[in-house]
């Protein structure tokens, strides 16, 4: 339920390339509202090693055009490793600047400007999605079949961003794009899509949706009909918007295709303590960490576990609220709910305002445990918009929920059991 954000991925390369407009948007978990106050509705990425301006002055981001046959093509923005489209109905600024050739034959000369035509609208007229696309794949044609126009382009593109001149024309083409560059420090403050946990490169799928569902799911499916597949395991089934649904849908469509019977459904999931899988879960299981955990036990004397963390306690000087793994547990959350997480915070209150717009809460917590629970205080919902009210409310309780497991696994796992290491062979996942 996760895809790589990479130009391997065409979806996601034509999002970004496309920005809403792309009949991929819907796919991926884009916060398109983010930074609407600024009119920036662009993808937000943060792959730069220093601000934007630095990297520009060094020369660092340059534009280049792929092969015909190459995948993803077109008019590439590139930084180091990362490669980036240019909106086709921007790639005729490439051009569009004072500056000279000099081609080895006309037959070369009139190509290049037949091509270059092909991307400028006549009489100031945006080109289409599809008429720039076109304009964009017959200029790659070209550059392919003639040397002297591939010379051109290369030329063209390098003086496009070259001395300060270069610089302006090379911010302002990135301003039209639907992604931006920024540095990476500050992914935490920017960013606007969901992720696996934190990590930048892997985009969340919008698994919710009846039909990214389907397209998303379509190769694993066939795979079952085939009988080549016979269980499936889902992994970080907490990051779902809605678990119960997925795994609902998923089990029907298993059902559907499966040519040798019921397919077996394991989830990943961490149950601490009594917890139990719900029971109304469609599953036959988790991935086995309480499994793991039991075994485990089975090694570790309790003494001498409880004498270690003693000893731990003294070294560190501890005391108080402090001494417990539960403190630090907690301090691990917090932590990255206002870092890792601070972009699926700030879009759940988004949420949570336009519930609380119009509300009297004397109890802010009492507050945001009604809204959770479905309980709307009947102040808190203005008479002209009793829809918009609930369906926000309903919007933060999801939100709520499906960053709730990310934050307690990466507050837990990858930050408390770094920081708490009396014995380290308890600091398993699911420990």
């Amino acid at each position: 339920n996760h895809m790589g954000a990479g130009p391997e991925n065409p979806y996601w390369d034509d999002v970004l390339a496309l920005g809403e407009r792309s009949p991929y948007a819907r796919w991926f978990d884009v916060d398109w509202q983010a930074f609407a106050r600024r009119d920036q509705r662009q993808v937000v990425l943060p792959v730069l090693g220093d601000e934007l301006a630095r990297a520009l002055e060094l020369g660092h981001v340059t534009v280049e055009l792929a092969a015909p046959d190459a995948r993803p093509g077109g008019f590439r923005v590139r930084y180091f490793e990362h490669s980036l489209p240019v909106d086709p109905r921007t790639a005729h600024r490439l051009f569009a600047f004072t500056h000279e050739h000099a081609f080895d034959s006309t037959e070369d000369a009139d190509a290049v400007r037949a091509a270059r035509d092909g991307l400028m609208p006549e009489g100031g007229a945006s080109l289409g999605v599809d008429d720039a696309r076109r304009a964009v794949g017959a200029f790659a044609r070209a550059a392919a079949e003639r040397p002297g126009v591939r010379a051109y382009a290369d030329a063209a593109l390098r003086a496009f961003a070259a001395g300060d001149d270069g610089r302006g024309r090379l911010e302002a083409l990135l301003s039209l794009q639907h992604w931006r560059l920024t540095y990476w420090r500050r992914a935490w403050r920017e960013l606007n899509y969901r992720r696996f946990f934190d990590v930048s490169d892997l985009v969340a799928l919008r698994a919710e949706d009846p039909a990214v569902f389907e397209a998303t799911h379509r190769w694993a499916l066939a795979r079952v009909a085939e009988g080549r597949v016979h269980a499936l395991r889902v992994d970080h089934v907490d990051g779902l918007r809605d678990p119960l649904a997925y795994l609902r849908r998923l089990r029907a469509a298993l059902d559907a295709r499966s040519p040798g019977g019921h397919v077996p459904v394991f989830v990943e999931k961490i149950l601490v303590g009594d917890e139990r899988l719900r029971a109304g879960w469609p599953v036959d299981g988790t991935t086995g960490y309480e499994a793991l955990n039991a075994v485990e036990g089975a090694f570790v004397h309790a003494l001498g576990a409880a004498s270690l963390e003693r000893f731990y306690r003294r070294l560190l000087g501890a005391r108080g609220a402090e001494a417990r793994f539960q403190e630090v547990a907690v301090r691990g959350k917090e932590l990255v709910l206002r870092r890792s997480f601070r972009p699926e915070v700030r879009r759940a209150v988004r949420a949570l305002m336009t519930v609380a717009r119009d509300a009297h809460a004397a109890d802010a917590l009492r507050f945001v445990g009604a809204v959770l629970a479905g309980d709307l205080p009947g102040d808190a919902v203005p008479d002209a918009v009793p829809d918009a009210a609930h369906r926000a409310a309903a919007e933060f309780a999801l939100r709520f929920q499906q960053t709730s497991g990310p934050a307690t696994a990466k507050g837990v796992e990858d930050t408390a059991l770094y920081r708490w290491t009396p014995l380290v062979s308890l600091n398993e996942v699911g420990g």
